[in-house]
Formats: structure tokens, sequence, C-alpha cells
């Protein structure tokens, strides 16, 4: 019987090749293939590992964090906060109950549930609540509404001229 002498790349010394050039051929095939599925196998397990780890990372940076308010009148809410589901945005809902009173909700929203008004009613043809549900998606964006900057402007020259306004009058009158 001739001997086959193995390939080079599955030799990584002379002894394991002389062991293996005096097995038979049918051997030494076999014992190639399994290295190299062995091999194979622990390369997919570490790349579905790495792979795996990458979307946990990315599941995690994907999660919002919002103010919640299950209920609150006018712009008085209890708020906490709340970390969203994946695929969720932060929500600040406006309505009004009854049709008179002013109502608002903070929280986390699928993202098809937005701009959508949202009507509940207690008995046929009786409305008591009517939402509107405005979204947005950076770290607790649905907090209360802030005065732009103009409006700040507007209301220290109105407090400093009034102040000069008061203290010209009391010198006037001393």
């Amino acid at each position: 019987m001739k001997e086959i002498s193995p390939p080079p790349a599955a030799a990584s010394s002379s002894a394991e090749a002389s062991h293996l050039a005096t097995r038979p051929q049918n051997e030494l095939y076999t014992e190639i293939l399994d290295r190299e599925t062995l091999k194979s196998k622990s390369e997919e397990d570490e790349q579905l590992e790495q792979l795996m780890e990458v979307v946990a990372f990315e599941e995690e940076e994907d999660l919002l964090d919002c103010f919640r308010c299950d209920l609150g009148f006018w712009d008085a809410c209890y708020t906490t906060k709340i970390q969203c589901s994946l695929g969720e945005r932060c929500y600040t809902g406006r309505g009004k109950a009854a049709d008179v009173l002013d109502i608002k909700m903070l929280g986390c929203v699928k993202a098809d549930e937005c701009d959508v008004e949202t009507t509940v009613e207690l008995f046929p043809n009786k409305t008591v609540l009517v939402l509107t549900k405005h979204c947005c998606d950076t770290p607790f964006c649905n907090s209360a509404h802030r005065l732009p900057v103009d409006t700040l402007l507007y209301l220290t020259v109105a407090l400093l001229t009034t102040w000069h306004l008061t203290e010209a009058s009391i010198d006037h009158n001393n």
C-alpha cells in the first residue's frame, strides 16, 4: 500500500506529519475533515457570540428614557422616569376630558400611535376623553415645554422697566 503524505496546511510539525503519514488514507482524510469541521464550528460559534453581543449592545442603546405621567390636569403632572421598550418613543399627550378639563399624559408609545387622536367613549355618542400623543425620540424629550428665549427676554425687559418706573416714582415723591 502506498503511503500518502498530508497536505501542508494539515500538518503543523514534522512529528505530526510522520504520524499522519503512517496512517491509512481514509483515516487521514477523516481526521483532517474532523479538525477542519471543529475549527469551522468554533469560528462560527465565536462569530455568533460576537453578533449576539453587538445586537444586545444595540438594543440597550435603542432603549429610550422618558418621563411618565399617568394623568395630569392642565400642566400639573406627577412624573416619574421610565425606560421605553425597543421601538417605542417618548410622547406628550394633550387633550380634553368631558370637553372641559385639559389633561396631560406622558410616557412611551409605539411609533405608529404618534400624532393620532384617541377618543374614549363611555356611552354611545358620549365622548369622555380626546387625546393626541405627540412623539419625540431623544432622552427625556417629553418634559414640560420650555419657554422660548425671546419670551424670557421680553419678560426680563418688562420686569426691569417696571422696577425702574417704580424707583423713579418713589424718588420723585420724596
